[in-house]
Order: structure tokens, then C-alpha cells, then sequence
């Protein structure tokens, strides 16, 4: 990153955009676990133009921070340590947004190459909000800020309802269940629980779900 690109980074503009992508950057690590090959990052809004640079390296400090050997990883050195860490990274910019998301800002995407991971996040008044994972779509706003419980998302095989199992899961853990939703019904559906700490672990959770991810930023 040049000097340009961190003065940037105290715009109030921007402030909540890097937000949001150490948040996707975050939840793509959980999520894949740990992930291999090209990190591929797109940005749609003719508003992000100017922090293509500043977004990509601050989704790399999400991705990579708590991994060994990286904590130290930051906006400066970010790219390099990317390197180190068996990654590559292809970033591009489209200035228009979907013309159905007209009423949106922008929208910043990561996905892993060749892989089922895709985590498209934008930003509502000055919160960073996951917009879709995969081709499951959000209709409310999950906010991902720091400071708030944290959130569980999970997709499970069927479309039996699975809500009353899961809350007495949480139950079984001494955990409650501080709000809930779920995807718009597509090809895969995903749900979306607020809870009142992190699990301890989700093995218990595994014969019920397809996928579970816990996220604390």
C-alpha cells in the first residue's frame, strides 16, 4: 500500500467498508478453515474505486490474523505475508451495482478459487452487513461489528425444521438464542442465529447440520 492508499483508510467513508472486509476476511477463515490457492476479491460501486488497494489488503489482514506465524500480518505487509502463507490474490473493480440492488452503495465479494465459498458483504448507513454466502441472499441485516454476540451460521441437507433442535442445543451448552433468520429460499439455505457467547466447540452439532460456522469479530 502507498501513502495514499492508508490516508484512505481514515476516511469516513472508508472506515466502514474495511469494516466489512476484515469481517468477510474473518469469516472466510472460519468458515474454510485453512484455505489454499487464489483468494479472489471484486468490488462493485463506483465508490470503492479509490480503495481497491486499501479493501484487498484489509480482507488479507482478516483472512490471516490468528493464523500461526501471522499475527503480525497488517495493511502495510499484508500482501507479502499472503505470499508466505501459500496464497494469491486477484482483486477487480466494476463500478456499477446490479441494477436489482440499485439502492446499494456498492458490494465487496471474496471467494476462494475452486471452492464453494463466496461471502458478498456491503454497507448499510455505516454498517458492514453480509449480503449473501453462496447463492443463499440475506433479507435483513446481520450486522458484523465488533462488540455484538456472537453469530452462528449453519445450512443443514434438508428442509425439515430444525429450529427447535437447534435452540435446545444451545440449551444443552447453557447458551441462549439472542435473535434468528434465514436465507431467501434458494439452492442452499443458510440460518443465522445470534448467541449469547461462543460454543465451546460444534462437534454436537455436526449430525444435524451440513455446515456450521461460528463468527466473533
Amino acid at each position: 500500500m502507498n501513502a495514499q492508499d492508508l490516508t484512505s483508510t481514515f476516511s469516513l467513508h472508508t472506515k466502514p467498508w474495511i469494516r466489512l472486509a476484515k469481517a468477510l476476511g474473518t469469516l472466510m477463515r472460519v468458515w474454510a478453515g485453512s484455505p489454499k490457492g487464489t483468494i479472489q476479491v471484486v468490488m462493485q460501486g463506483l465508490s470503492l474505486k479509490n480503495v481497491r488497494n486499501c479493501l484487498s489488503s484489509t480482507v488479507i489482514v482478516g483472512l490471516l490474523k490468528d493464523f500461526s506465524n501471522h499475527d503480525d500480518v497488517n495493511l502495510v505487509n499484508a500482501k507479502l505475508m499472503l505470499k508466505e502463507a501459500g496464497l494469491n490474490l486477484t482483486t477487480s473493480h466494476n463500478p456499477t451495482v446490479p441494477e436489482k440492488e440499485g439502492c446499494r452503495e456498492g458490494f465487496l465479494s471474496m471467494a476462494l478459487a475452486d471452492a464453494p465459498y463466496q461471502a458478498v458483504g456491503f454497507v448499510q448507513d455505516t454498517t458492514p452487513v453480509p449480503q449473501a454466502l453462496n447463492s443463499a441472499a440475506f433479507r435483513a441485516e446481520v450486522p458484523l461489528c465488533r462488540g455484538l454476540p456472537p453469530l452462528l451460521f449453519w445450512t443443514q441437507p434438508s428442509n425439515h425444521a430444525m429450529l427447535p433442535t437447534m435452540i435446545w442445543l444451545l440449551a444443552e451448552a447453557d447458551m441462549q438464542l439472542q435473535s434468528y433468520q434465514i436465507s431467501v429460499v434458494s439452492d442452499e439455505t443458510w440460518h443465522v442465529m445470534g448467541i449469547s457467547s461462543l460454543l465451546p466447540s460444534l462437534d454436537t452439532w455436526k449430525q444435524y447440520v451440513t455446515e456450521g460456522i461460528q463468527f466473533h469479530y
